[in-house]
């Protein structure tokens, strides 16, 4: 479940990349190429240790790759520890973004101890709590 609960945010992540990213990536500094070729093993393992999943972690990693490439001529001076902290952070993001959305609970294994409403209303026709605290004159002009 957690592998697929932050797929689309990941997504967003790459997709952020426009047009003219992907005509710049077309005309890559050889030197970034081999940057990539030999420390890519290291920093794969750095995302995974960041992300504690390997999906997670490629797609971190693709995405720091992306943001170095666009600033090479910075980064150039020294990409490891650039590239690492393009990691750190896009990995805060994504733990803000993980305590940010409503917690998921499972539903329980008996499906008779769920609850079911209809427009506000229980099955047995009761109203429901919120509206038994309501003075009686506005009760009944509820009701009505």
């Amino acid at each position: 479940m957690a592998a697929t609960r932050f797929h689309r945010a990941s997504a967003r992540q790459n997709a952020s990349c426009t047009m003219s990213c992907a005509v710049a990536m077309s005309r890559v500094d050889p030197s970034f190429d081999e940057f990539v070729k030999g420390s890519s093993t290291g920093l794969i393992r750095l995302a995974y240790l960041l992300t504690g999943d390997r999906g997670h972690a490629e797609d971190l990693l693709q995405t720091a790759l992306l943001r170095t490439a666009r600033h090479w001529s910075r980064a150039r001076d020294a990409p490891d520890a650039y590239v690492r902290q393009v990691l750190v952070n896009l990995s805060r993001d994504r733990i803000r973004l993980l305590f940010r959305r409503p917690r998921e609970t499972p539903f329980p294994h008996d499906p008779e101890t769920l609850r079911i409403t209809d427009g506000g209303y229980d099955h047995a026709g009761r109203l429901p709590g919120w509206s038994r605290q309501r003075p009686s004159r506005r009760r009944s002009a509820r009701s009505r």
